[in-house]
């Protein structure tokens, strides 16, 4: 399993259920902060994005594969 592939999986399992209590979006101008209650809508998009590109990348990889 490639690292990207690992990097998802880990970012769907840790980093976006840890975005529940609220986060912050880093910019070239400075952060854009979440609270809790904030935050479920930005969560769903994030979630989505990224099980697609997982998605993707596990197809690449099984191309690649004999």
């Amino acid at each position: 399993m490639s690292y990207y592939i690992e990097n998802l999986g880990y970012s769907l399992s840790k980093r976006v259920p840890a975005m529940e209590s609220g986060f912050s979006i880093e910019t070239n101008y400075g952060p854009i902060s979440f609270e809790e209650d904030e935050a479920k809508s930005v969560i769903t998009a994030v979630r989505k994005l990224l099980e697609r590109k997982l998605k993707a990348a596990e197809k690449a990889q099984a191309r690649r594969q004999p």
